[in-house]
């Protein structure tokens, strides 16, 4: 079924990343590499810059704004030269589907959110409660819709990871870590919804168990934004001689960024961009969710962690966290 293919979609980076499984699967159907509009250009060209089912990354721009009409129209023109013959639309953004059908592509799968979507796609993914993924979509169960209708093909969703370096890129990674012992953890606690963020202390004591049982190393993976907020891990981490490496140490642009999360042993810690960029890399996650309904577990390596009802994500106790990493080690490490 080789054919000329786009998708659209939005959202934060790692919003717009829980698509990748699912767009992955969407160019093997087609025996296509698929063209993407998004948000976050920049970063996304970036992240999908190797990835061998992409063929380019565009600007959404201001397909968000119809009534921008002159530059809604510039993008709509230059989508229609391009011909593609099937659009996916994975956002509830009646603005994207309006782009698809005026740029006169003949078929428009999408996720129905307003009335005016049935007429502008041919075939509508609608949104019904207790579908078979609810449970590991998470806050965005929207995007449920699109794995159901994706699960009638039978595809395995842990197939090769969606998000992959260059072989060279991994050799490179590999060698560069050399002066530091294994297992490598990637640790990252920082998001800027406090509802999200599992207190300091609470990780330097889960960190000393760890380390502990499993001496390594453990990566800091977040933006420098973030440090602040890691400094008082790092500094408790130095007084029990755990070695920590900060993101300055090792100067990664997100090229290698992506080459460190190949070469890593697992991913340890909340619900954000990195734990995201760590299902699409395949790296075995441990991960804290701030409540069960934001579970996300697309792969098979994924474990989650999340409060009781009615709790919040500092109440996690240590405990229950080593019982988990111990479980998760087994299969993992």
């Amino acid at each position: 079924m080789k054919a000329n293919v786009v998708a659209f979609i939005s959202g934060g980076i790692g919003d717009q990343l829980y698509h990748f499984s699912q767009l992955n699967f969407i160019s093997k159907y087609h025996d296509s590499k698929i063209d993407i509009y998004c948000k976050h250009y920049e970063h996304m060209t970036k992240i999908g810059y190797n990835c061998d089912w992409i063929n380019e990354i565009y600007d959404i721009g201001d397909i968000c704004h119809p009534l921008k009409f002159k530059k809604f129209k510039k993008i709509t023109d230059q989508i229609s030269k391009r011909k593609y013959q099937y659009s996916y639309i994975l956002h509830r953004s009646t603005s994207f589907k309006i782009a698809a059908w005026i740029s006169n592509i003949k078929n428009r799968i999408g996720i129905s959110g307003s009335l005016i979507d049935r007429f502008t796609l041919t075939k509508n993914l609608v949104y019904k409660k207790n579908l078979k993924n609810d449970n590991v979509w998470g806050r965005q169960p929207h995007i449920s819709v699109v794995d159901n209708y994706i699960n009638q093909f039978n595809f395995d969703f842990d197939n090769s990871p969606p998000i992959s370096p260059a072989v060279q890129k991994i050799e490179n990674m590999t060698n560069r870590l050399k002066i530091y012992n294994r297992p490598f953890f990637l640790i990252n606690l920082f998001s800027k919804e406090e509802i999200r963020q599992w207190p300091v202390k609470h990780f330097f004591e889960f960190l000393k168990i760890i380390n502990q049982k499993h001496p390594g190393t453990f990566f800091i993976s977040s933006g420098i934004d973030a440090m602040l907020y890691h400094q008082e891990l790092l500094n408790l981490a130095y007084s029990e001689k755990i070695k920590i490496i900060e993101p300055e140490k090792l100067q990664l642009t997100l090229d290698d960024e992506i080459s460190l999360y190949h070469v890593a042993n697992c991913y340890i810690g909340i619900d954000t961009f990195s734990a995201n960029l760590a299902f699409n890399c395949d790296l075995p996650s441990l991960v804290m969710f701030a409540k069960k309904s934001d579970v996300l577990k697309y792969r098979s390596k994924i474990l989650p962690i999340y409060p009781s009802e009615g709790k919040v994500i500092g109440e996690i106790g240590i405990d229950l966290l080593i019982n988990k990493f111990d479980e998760f080690a087994k299969k993992f490490l």
